[in-house]
């Protein structure tokens, strides 16, 4: 089962009134990432999410930093064999994706 949209805005509503607009959307696409992917995390750069987004990389940056403040997600950061940085996965605090548990597959047509 999918989770749906109010269910999303109420897990972005959860911690604080005060979310933006911004900031709920970087939810719901980690959201979506994750229910795509069965995975309760998301490793992601910042410049992907902002294409997905279609937001600048800067408010990306910004965004999600306001929403590790709050405590909405938590953030390990993903190094490459030379050490640099290279991306970030997320996990978004008290969310698990939850499995699709539809017959759609068994008609007999």
């Amino acid at each position: 089962m999918k989770i749906t949209l109010r269910e999303a805005m109420e897990i972005s509503n959860q911690k604080a009134k005060k979310t933006t607009p911004g900031q709920k959307l970087i939810i719901l696409m980690l959201i979506f990432i994750m229910d795509e992917t069965d995975r309760d995390h998301v490793t992601i750069s910042t410049m992907e999410l902002a294409v997905c987004c279609q937001v600048s990389q800067r408010t990306v940056y910004r965004l999600m930093q306001g929403l590790e403040l709050r405590g909405f997600v938590t953030k390990t950061t993903c190094r490459d064999e030379s050490g640099l940085h290279h991306k970030n996965t997320y996990r978004i605090n008290g969310y698990k994706p939850q499995k699709e548990t539809s017959c759609q597959n068994n008609s007999n047509h």
